[in-house]
C-alpha cells in the first residue's frame, strides 16, 4: 500500500507553522524542492526524509501512520501500536523515495524504540540522492536477502551480499547504494532503545 508522504509532511510543516522555505532552509534543500516533495511531484532521498522527520519531530512510523493533525487515517486494517503476532502483507505501509528505493514497514511497533522494514534499492539506487552521507540517532542493523548493497561507513566500504549482516551506529557518516545489475534486498531495523544512545 503506498502513503501519501508529500501531503502528510505539509501537515506537519503546517501544524508547527514553518513556512516552506524556512523548513527547507532547516534542512539544507531548496524551497523548490521541498514543494515538489510535498506535492508528490517528486520523492525525497533517505537522507532528506530522516532530516524532514527530526525537523518536524516525527518519527518515519508518524510519517507512515498518521495523516493531517495527527490524526489516525483509514489504511483499511491496521494493527494497535504494539506488535501484532502476524502482520500482514496487505497491511504494510510502503514509501518510494526519489532514489527508487522502497521501504516497507513490517510491523507496526512503537517507533520511537524500533523502526522494522523491508528496503529494496534498484540498480543505481543510493540512500541519498546527491550521494551525501547521513546521520541519525539509534543503530543500524541489516541483513542482506538479494543482490549486492554497498555500505559506505565513514571512511571505509563494504560490499554486502545475501546472508551478509551489518550493525553500526547510525550517528557515523553513512550511505547505502547497490552498484549492482540486480535489486538488492535488506531486512532492516534501526534501534533506538536506551543502549544504542
Amino acid at each position: 500500500m503506498d502513503v501519501d508522504i508529500g501531503s502528510r509532511l505539509r501537515a506537519e510543516r503546517q501544524r508547527h507553522g514553518l513556512s516552506l522555505r524556512e523548513l527547507a532552509e532547516r534542512v539544507g534543500v531548496s524551497a523548490s524542492m521541498l514543494s515538489q516533495v510535498e506535492t508528490g511531484r517528486s520523492q525525497a532521498s533517505v537522507s532528506t526524509l530522516y532530516s524532514l522527520v527530526s525537523e518536524l519531530g516525527i518519527s518515519l512510523d508518524d510519517l507512515f501512520a498518521l495523516g493531517p493533525g495527527r490524526a489516525e487515517v483509514d489504511f483499511g486494517p491496521v494493527p494497535p501500536r504494539r506488535s501484532e503476532p502476524v502482520f500482514k502483507a496487505k497491511d504494510r505501509a510502503r514509501i518510494e523515495l526519489e532514489t527508487g528505493v522502497v521501504w516497507e514497514r513490517l510491523a507496526n511497533v512503537d517507533p520511537d524504540v524500533l523502526q522494522f522494514m523491508q528496503v529494496t534499492y534498484p540498480p543505481g539506487g543510493r540512500s541519498s540522492r546527491s550521494g551525501r552521507y547521513s546521520q541519525h540517532a539509534g543503530l543500524d542493523c541489516g541483513y542482506v536477502l538479494a543482490g549486492r548493497l554497498t555500505l559506505h561507513l565513514g571512511f571505509d566500504t563494504h560490499v554486502l551480499e545475501p546472508g551478509d549482516v551489518t550493525l553500526f551506529d547510525a550517528a557515523e557518516p553513512h550511505l547505502l547504494e547497490n552498484t549492482g545489475t540486480e535489486d538488492a534486498r535488506a531486512i532492516w531495523f534501526i534501534y533506538r532503545g536506551e543502549e544504542a544512545i
